[in-house]
């Protein structure tokens, strides 16, 4: 169930493909890739999340004149060519002039993007940018694939992006490979812009897939990632910062709550909503919200009682991850607010930053003022406040769906007046960015669409390699990329409510067939 933004038409396109000799492919391609994605074929599943490893670095040109930079062997002109941009409407294309110093491009002559101190450029090193690039035919090795050992060979050709690859076969073996290169830096960690006319924090090649961490048939029988570090201690170095896991030991209690799972119970924990990060901030309530008066505004205080009683599920029903989700912004927003960020440059907050300053140890008093815990009682006060103001009063009442609703516009036709509005779809869900069903939101801002919700599993597929025919999938929207098309936005209520069709070798009904002859 691979997490992307949200659009219409949704980026994944269903398909089966039977082939002579019992051989099949099942599962989800994408406009453009000529290959099954994510899917399986009749031997082997496989599917992709992101490693979140760094392969890409700044890099501080020293210029020498006007068209050279600095490099350890001495001055070396940049690397200069012309891309020219055809504009519909003009007679003139826009030219785009691109340089390039043996790190990768110029980032800083473009302004808006980057800028550099007088006398330097700044230029980007990108492992995607590397020559020989073989992600195509590794992807193909995959759809090939007869075993799990097929595929290894097949996931040590995936030069780009830096995915973890998850597989089976049906001998019962199971696997997590990590693919892509990952650069080796003479030193630094990537973290910072470095310095480019020294060489000494240049890459010196990249980890060998061999050095990888990879895990085949652990004892356990089962294999979780759900983005979270897959970097061991001691290990090759892939990054300094990892997103939480929260998801990934959800998923690991619902494996274990059972000796065995089928097809349909995997597609089930597909739409698991219980956030283990809420639940681990106010149910130890003690650590944090207990420690704050109880004020007296009636609503806190019920959505106070609500909170304390909440096992994490964010159900689209009910007012817990409503009351969460705003108390969570409040916290953050403060956090910046008392530390002196002008709310112009205050980022995102992260649910990592989040758990950092709610930690029952007060690490991160210094934002708060020195209490978190009080910051968080004020900040709960904000919240209920300002949802009053266009929930109601009951708090009791409020539901999470009212504002959490997955939005699905076209890229192009979302500009245009009428035919925005007309061709949009949504669907209140729940969730939240911390489940299994993944909820990601929009914080509040200028551009309103508090809480919508625009990121999650636009694709969601159950193999079962004891049946070729066995393969559960579902994705948002529809089949159809015309908005007049009944298959607009036939499957988003399917989708929204965990249902699934069957990818087998006879469809239960055929509307059309087309036939292609060389």
């Amino acid at each position: 169930d691979p997490h992307l933004g949200f659009q219409v038409p949704v980026l994944w396109y269903l398909v089966r493909i039977d082939l002579r000799g019992g051989r099949m492919r099942a599962g989800a391609t994408s406009p453009g890739v000529p290959l099954i994605v994510l899917g399986r074929n009749e031997s082997v599943a496989w599917s992709f999340t992101t490693t979140h490893s760094d392969t890409q670095d700044l890099f501080v040109e020293r210029l020498a004149g006007a068209d050279a930079y600095e490099t350890p062997e001495g001055p070396r002109p940049f690397a200069v060519r012309e891309e020219a941009i055809r504009v519909r409407g003009r007679d003139a294309p826009e030219i785009l002039r691109v340089r390039e110093t043996r790190h990768g491009p110029v980032l800083s002559d473009l302004a808006e993007v980057v800028r550099a101190a007088p006398g330097t450029v700044v230029a980007a090193a990108m492992a995607n940018l590397a020559p020989r690039d073989t992600a195509a035919p590794g992807l193909l090795a995959v759809n090939r694939a007869r075993d799990l050992d097929e595929v290894r060979a097949a996931a040590a050709l995936i030069s780009s992006p830096p995915q973890n690859l998850l597989a089976a076969d049906r001998a019962g073996r199971i696997a997590l490979y990590l693919t892509g290169r990952t650069p080796i830096r003479r030193a630094g960690d990537g973290s910072r812009p470095a310095r480019g006319w020294d060489g000494s924090q240049d890459w010196t090649g990249f980890v060998p897939f061999e050095s990888m961490p990879h895990v085949e048939d652990p004892p356990s029988g089962a294999l979780v990632n759900a983005n979270n570090r897959v970097a061991p201690e001691g290990g090759p170095f892939l990054g300094r910062e990892w997103p939480g896991d929260w998801r990934f030991r959800r998923i690991g209690e619902l494996l274990g709550a059972a000796p065995l799972h089928d097809a349909a119970g995997f597609a089930a924990m597909q739409m698991d909503t219980v956030s283990l990060l809420a639940r681990g901030l106010v149910v130890p309530a003690d650590a944090v919200l207990r420690r704050v008066p109880r004020p007296e505004a009636a609503a806190t205080a019920r959505a106070l009682d609500l909170l304390l009683a909440w096992d994490g599920s964010a159900a689209p029903d009910r007012p817990e991850p409503l009351i969460f989700a705003a108390w969570r912004e409040a916290v953050l927003a403060m956090a910046f607010a008392g530390a002196g960020v002008a709310e112009a440059a205050r980022p995102a907050g992260t649910a990592e930053f989040l758990a950092f300053l709610l930690h029952p140890d007060d690490r991160g008093a210094w934002w708060c003022g020195g209490d978190c815990a009080a910051l968080a009682g004020r900040a709960l006060d904000r919240a209920v406040d300002g949802l009053a103001a266009t929930q109601g009063a009951d708090p009791a009442a409020w539901r999470w769906d009212a504002l959490h609703v997955a939005r699905f516009e076209h890229p192009l036709l979302r500009f245009i007046p009428i035919l925005g509005p007309l061709t949009r779809l949504e669907a209140p869900t729940g969730g939240d960015g911390e489940t299994v069903n993944r909820g990601g939101y929009r914080d509040g801002g200028p551009g309103g669409g508090r809480f919508q919700h625009v990121h999650g599993a636009g694709l969601r597929l159950v193999a079962d390699l004891g049946d070729p025919d066995a393969t559960l999938v579902m994705i948002a929207t529809g089949q159809s990329g015309h908005p007049l098309s009944p298959h607009w936005g036939d499957l988003l209520e399917p989708w929204r409510g965990g249902g699934t069709l069957r990818l087998g070798r006879e469809p239960d009904s055929v509307e059309g067939r087309i036939l292609l002859l060389p």
